[in-house]
C-alpha cells in the first residue's frame, strides 16, 4: 500500500479501517509449547470503502517481492503471535466473513478492524528495507467498514475491483497527459513561428506616380 501522501497528515496512520485475512493452515507451530499454535500468518489490507483506501493500486499492507524458482512472487502476511490474534477477533466481534477458495470452499476468516500502523522492515540483500506496515495490535478496535459480502461481491473480489479501477484511472491519466503533451509542444511551436513571422519587416508601399 502506497502511503507516501497519506503518511504526510497527522494521524493518518491512526485508527486505519482493516481488513485481515487468515487462513486455516497459515500457521506455525510453537518452539517452547509442542503440539500449540506459536504463531497466525494473515494479510492485511485497507478497507476498500475506507478513504484512505481510495485510489490505491495495491491494497496490502506489506508486500514482499521474492524470486522463487526464477518467477517473482509476491508475499502480503504478516506473523501475529496467539494473543495478537485473539485481540483480532475481539475487536472485529461479528465483522468477519468467510475466506473462499476460487471454487467457493472455506479456507479461513476474514476479520474487519481498525488499528494503527507501524512500519515493517525485512532484510533484504543484507539490508533492512521497508516492505510496508502491519497492524498495532495494542490499538485494535471495532470497524464501522463491513467484511461481509456487497451485492453478491466478497471483500476480496472488492479489493481486487478497488484495486483494478485505481490502476485504470492511473494508466489513463498517464495516457492523458502523453496526449498533452504534443499539443502543448505544437501549440508552443506555432506560437514560436508567429513570432518570427511577425518579426519580418513590413515592405514600404510604392508611392503612385501622378
Amino acid at each position: 500500500m502506497d502511503f507516501r501522501k497519506q503518511t504526510r497528515g497527522e494521524n493518518a496512520l491512526k485508527k486505519v479501517p482493516l481488513v485481515i485475512a487468515f487462513y486455516d493452515n497459515g500457521v506455525a507451530p510453537s518452539r517452547k509449547e509442542p503440539g500449540k499454535v506459536g504463531a497466525y500468518f494473515g494479510s492485511a489490507y485497507g478497507h476498500p470503502d475506507a478513504s484512505i483506501g481510495k485510489n490505491q493500486t495495491n491494497l496490502a499492507l506489506l508486500t514482499e517481492r521474492k524470486d522463487v524458482d526464477g518467477e517473482k512472487r509476491y508475499n502480503h502476511s504478516t506473523a501475529f503471535y496467539p494473543e495478537q490474534m485473539e485481540a483480532i477477533k475481539a475487536a472485529a466481534g461479528d465483522n468477519t466473513a468467510p475466506l473462499l477458495d476460487k471454487e467457493g470452499n472455506r479456507r479461513g476468516t476474514i476479520y474487519g478492524v481498525t488499528a494503527d500502523l507501524m512500519s515493517v522492515k525485512r532484510e533484504i540483500d543484507g539490508e533492512k528495507k521497508a516492505v510496508g506496515f502491519m497492524p498495532n495490535t495494542k490499538t485494535l478496535a471495532a470497524s464501522e467498514f463491513s467484511v461481509a459480502e456487497v451485492d453478491g461481491k466478497t471483500i476480496n473480489q472488492r479489493i481486487f475491483e478497488s484495486e483494478r479501477a485505481a490502476v485504470a484511472a492511473r494508466d489513463a491519466k498517464h495516457a492523458e497527459a502523453k496526449q498533452i503533451e504534443p499539443v502543448a509542444e505544437a501549440a508552443a511551436e506555432a506560437e514560436a513561428e508567429t513570432e518570427v513571422e511577425s518579426e519580418q519587416p513590413i515592405a514600404a508601399e510604392e508611392p503612385e506616380l501622378v
